[in-house]
C-alpha cells in the first residue's frame, strides 16, 4: 500500500531534520499558496526573494517550486527574514515579514544540557510557530511591481591568475586581462 507524504513530511524529507527555522519556511510557503492562489498561466513562475539564508528556504523548493539553480530562489543577504513572492507575467506582488516575537522565541540558548532537552526544545517551537496566529507570525503586504529572473552569462572569460572560467559580469576586466572577483580580493 502506497500513502502520500504530507506537505511537512515532503518539506522534512527534502530537509533532512526537524527544525524551527523550516517550521518558518514551511507556514511562509503556505501563507504564499493561499495568498497568490494557483498559477496565473502555465508558462508563469514563481520567483520568490528572500533576505536571509535559513532553513526556511528548503520550504520554498518543496512546496514553491522555486529553485536557486534556475534563479527562481533569490537571495539578498540582510539578515531579516523576509520573503517577497510574484509570478511573472503579473504585477501583484506578496511580501511577507516574519515578527520579531516569533524569531525572539525560536531563538536557541546559548547551550544545551543534553541531546533530548535540544530535541524537546526543538519540537516545543516548531508547534508554537505552526501553532501561533497569523497575525502574531507575519505581516502581509501586497502590492504592484515585479521581480525579474536572473539572466544566466552568455560570455565567460579565463581569469589570468588562477586560469578557472569566470562570467565576464563579476570579472574585472582591463584591456586583455581578466580577474575574477577570489583573485582580486
Amino acid at each position: 500500500m502506497c500513502v502520500e507524504k504530507t506537505p511537512w513530511e515532503q518539506v522534512i524529507d527534502f530537509h533532512g531534520h526537524t527544525c524551527p527555522d523550516i517550521a518558518v519556511g514551511f507556514r511562509v510557503a503556505q501563507i504564499a499558496q493561499r495568498e497568490l492562489g494557483i498559477r496565473p498561466a502555465l508558462d508563469a513562475e514563481l520567483i520568490v526573494r528572500a533576505e536571509t539564508y535559513s532553513c526556511a528556504l528548503d520550504a520554498f523548493q518543496v512546496l514553491n517550486k522555486a529553485t536557486l539553480g534556475r534563479g527562481t530562489l533569490q537571495v539578498e543577504e540582510k539578515g531579516k527574514h523576509v520573503y517577497i513572492f510574484h509570478y511573472t507575467g503579473t504585477e501583484n506582488i506578496l511580501r511577507i515579514a516574519v515578527k520579531g516575537e516569533i524569531l525572539g522565541h525560536i531563538t536557541p540558548p546559548e547551550s544545551f544540557t543534553s541531546p533530548r532537552q535540544k530535541q524537546n526544545w526543538s519540537l516545543e517551537n516548531i508547534q508554537y510557530v505552526l501553532g501561533s496566529s497569523e497575525a502574531d507570525f507575519c505581516t502581509l503586504q501586497k502590492g504592484i511591481g515585479s521581480t525579474t529572473k536572473p539572466s544566466y552569462p552568455s560570455h565567460w572569460a579565463t581569469c589570468r591568475i588562477c586560469g578557472e572560467a569566470v562570467s565576464q559580469s563579476y570579472a574585472q576586466i582591463e584591456g586583455d586581462n581578466v580577474i575574477c572577483s577570489t583573485c582580486v580580493g
